[in-house]
């Protein structure tokens, strides 16, 4: 759909910024990215996972998929953001989103009161479960620190900025 509706150029561009494969760009605009120094633009990170997720959960609440079992929302959700993993080649830190994500959605649909630092928590024992080597890994640790920053500063943050 996307290269049927744009030139070839900003086609592979937005593909490369949505699945990471920069295979279709042209070799001398994809050196021109890399020494413009922002080709990270076309990693695909936990971001991209996140947002396809909060959008999901606006659909699912905005849609006839609300009134589906809960069950079946958690698989649709689940298969949908696999899917995008696997078109982003299964990438670790893409991995890591997908289930914190799925993590979080669980205990939302069950109606858990555990907070986002368990959430985390719970996210980081799976992934490790999956990949015990994953904690070595310095994507994995600069991915729960993050996620932890997170946790412990938002409600500081927020006070700021009111």
């Amino acid at each position: 759909v996307v290269r049927a509706g744009m030139g070839q150029t900003p086609a592979a561009v937005t593909m490369a910024v949505l699945t990471g494969d920069t295979s279709a760009i042209d070799a001398d605009l994809l050196e021109n990215v890399r020494y413009g120094g922002i080709a990270h633009i076309f990693a695909v990170s936990g971001l991209h996972v996140g947002a396809l997720y909060a959008f999901c959960l606006l659909l699912i609440k905005k849609t006839p998929l609300q009134k589906i079992p809960k069950r079946a929302q958690f698989v649709l959700l689940a298969a949908l953001l696999l899917f995008y993993a696997g078109i982003c080649g299964f990438s670790a830190s893409v991995i890591r989103a997908v289930v914190l994500c799925l993590v979080a959605y669980a205990a939302k649909l069950i109606g858990s009161s555990i907070d986002f630092l368990e959430i985390i928590g719970f996210a980081a024992i799976v992934i490790l479960l999956l990949c015990p080597t994953s904690l070595f890994e310095v994507g994995f640790q600069l991915s729960f620190a993050a996620c932890l920053g997170i946790a412990f500063l938002s409600k500081r943050i927020g006070q700021v900025s009111t």
